[in-house]
């Protein structure tokens, strides 16, 4: 696979650089600001292979602190609070905020990673929006989860279309069981998909967000086989 590197941004205790790593030995780099996930994480990570490279941090819109107490830790997943920057409230801070430039510039071989994955509880969009010059320099192949009751509407549909606008022309669509929806080729759909949760949590059911699989124009070939695979793989 060449130089094919990754970044998980949200790693959790590693189960994603896990399943990345199913056939090849692939480094990931994980990145994890929750104190609770880090010590699986190593574990895992230690399991996994020395190509797993850990960074201790949240991926933020800006650097900061995150103050401990308001941290929101249930059912295996982590959300972040609003944080802060002021030096002198870091008696309180769980760990601290970088941006994805920061990180990179520590974790330099990781600047031209192939695949992304984010999974931040509510900070999927703003990353993206915030980290548009990288994604327009490398157009890597972008996983994330897509739950708009964070934000909002307006913050999911702008990320989507900022993609758009860069070369991200293929999407596809997963529910939150890891099934495969709907690929798609624009962005208006991502409006009749926002209703559609909307009307799933109004009444309780089942389908609380989706996974979307970002890709680029360039990498057409990727999306027809994985598009492929989903296909007829179960059928």
């Amino acid at each position: 696979l060449g130089h094919f590197t990754a970044i998980d941004i949200g790693a959790n205790v590693g189960d994603s650089a896990a399943l990345i790593c199913k056939y090849h030995n692939i480094p990931v780099l994980c990145i994890e600001g929750c104190s609770e996930f880090m010590p699986y994480l190593k574990l895992n990570a230690t399991k996994i292979g020395t190509h797993i490279q850990i960074a201790n941090c949240f991926v933020g819109t800006q650097s900061g602190f995150i103050d401990n107490k308001l941290m929101n830790v249930k059912n295996g997943t982590a959300s972040m609070p609003n944080y802060f920057s002021d030096e002198t409230d870091k008696k309180h801070a769980l760990n601290n905020i970088k941006t994805l430039a920061e990180i990179l510039l520590q974790n330099k071989s990781f600047e031209n990673a192939a695949l992304i994955k984010i999974d931040t509880d509510g900070y999927d969009f703003s990353i993206i929006l915030h980290s548009l010059n990288y994604f327009k320099k490398n157009m890597p192949i972008l996983f994330l989860e897509y739950d708009p009751s964070y934000n909002g509407n307006n913050e999911a549909e702008s990320a989507m279309n900022a993609l758009w606008n860069i070369g991200y022309r293929h999407f596809l669509i997963y529910d939150n069981f890891g099934n495969f929806l709907i690929a798609l080729h624009d962005t208006n759909s991502f409006c009749d998909i926002n209703a559609y949760l909307a009307a799933n949590r109004k009444t309780k059911q089942v389908i609380y967000y989706f996974d979307v699989c970002a890709i680029s124009h360039e990498k057409f070939e990727v999306f027809e086989k994985i598009r492929n695979y989903e296909l007829y793989n179960f059928n």
